[in-house]
């Protein structure tokens, strides 16, 4: 099987869940490794067969076809660019950065070199969402009115405070940035091009001044409202509830499920792994084969809706996503 030959910085954290997943695919050739800590790296190499380079090596090796950036979110802009500059592919971490701005340079940069970006929103891949598209696609609920959803858990009471997570200038608006971006990106799959967004955001209980539960009003083209809230400091929870003139669809945990009048369909649906599909098909796209689901305009969008969030909180009103900087990108 023809493989991709991909290298990935940063390799630690949620890094080690994307390497899991690059290393399992089969169509991934998984070249090298580079992250601050170095007995990481050397753990990694001994365990894959990957080389320990630097960043400045990975980027001069003409072997390397695409490089896998899983870094704090105010670094994605720097290397994506260093490397789409290197002519390689990119695979970046969600939120593709903590300002519409600098997703909007990424997009610019990969653009000109001809490279691909693509964006880790790996929660439209899961098996529960993409039914509950299907059901809405198929309008198994007539004309959608509202959705709502929640990406939450209490990894802010956990964490120390003094990593990067918990600086607002480095990780603006925490657990929407982080968690929330995820459930806006499905719904922006789902309902369409968002237009305006309030957005309310306190800290509560968690270490630091980081705010740690957040709500969004999101305003959708279409018609369809929308809310998502995203806490840092409560139980573990992913949901979105679809509201439509004739039922209601839901997704809740590992279910999903369909509420008309006829009754309630909930179907057994087998969980998959969506970061290895993820994965799998970045490789298929390096290789030509396919496109990206989530490129870097998609990032940008779900980050918009964040940002915007921020910008209401802080300014006490409503703001149009068109009014954010770069968004001209994706006009």
């Amino acid at each position: 099987m023809q493989q991709a030959r991909v290298a990935q910085v940063g390799i630690g954290g949620y890094g080690a869940s994307i390497r899991g997943a690059l290393v399992a695919a089969e169509n991934v050739a998984y070249q090298a490794v580079c992250d601050l800590d170095q007995a990481l790296c050397e753990q990694v190499a001994a365990e894959t067969g990957a080389a320990v380079r630097s960043f400045d090596e990975i980027l001069a090796d003409p072997a390397i076809q695409a490089v896998a950036v899983v870094l704090p979110n105010h670094l994605h802009r720097p290397y994506v660019e260093r490397i789409a500059a290197a002519g390689k592919h990119v695979f970046c971490e969600k939120p593709i950065a903590n300002h519409t701005a600098d997703g909007a340079a990424m997009i610019q940069a990969c653009r000109e070199a001809g490279v691909i970006l693509m964006i880790g929103h790996n929660y439209r891949r899961e098996a529960t969402f993409r039914q509950a598209r299907e059901w809405l696609e198929a309008a198994a609920i007539g004309t959608l009115i509202d959705a709502q959803g929640e990406s939450s858990h209490a990894g802010g009471l956990q964490i120390n405070p003094a990593t990067w997570r918990f600086d607002p200038t480095l990780c603006p608006a925490l657990p929407l940035i982080q968690l929330g971006v995820h459930v806006i990106d499905f719904l922006n799959h789902c309902l369409g091009r968002p237009v305006e967004v309030s957005g309310l955001q306190r800290h509560r209980v968690i270490p630091g001044n980081n705010v740690d539960a957040t709500v969004s009003c999101i305003a959708y083209e279409s018609g369809v409202l929308a809310t998502v809230a995203s806490h840092y400091c409560t139980p573990g929870r992913t949901e979105v509830l679809f509201s439509g003139l004739g039922g209601r669809v839901q997704v809740n945990g590992g279910k999903a499920s369909l509420h008309t009048k006829a009754g309630v369909t909930a179907p057994e649906i087998a969980r998959l792994d969506s970061r290895l599909e993820e994965c799998r098909e970045f490789a298929a796209a390096v290789l030509g084969q396919t496109t990206v689901e989530t490129p870097g305009e998609a990032g940008l969008w779900a980050l918009a809706v964040c940002e915007a969030a921020t910008l209401s909180q802080r300014e006490r009103r409503t703001v149009a996503l068109a009014e954010l900087p770069g968004m001209a990108v994706v006009a």
